[in-house]
């Protein structure tokens, strides 16, 4: 596991309230960061 993973993991861990209150705006602003990437992949949702 690379150490941006870990460090993303631990954000993640940290700030779990933050997250929870409000997950279906932290959701689409992951999947619009996923689909930035230029590595083409798709990427498919329900």
């Amino acid at each position: 596991m690379s150490e941006n993973r870990l460090t993303g993991l631990c954000m993640f861990s940290v700030h779990r309230k933050k997250i929870d209150c409000d997950k279906t705006q932290f959701i689409k602003k992951v999947t619009n960061k996923f689909a930035q990437d230029r590595r083409k992949l798709k990427l498919n949702f329900e």
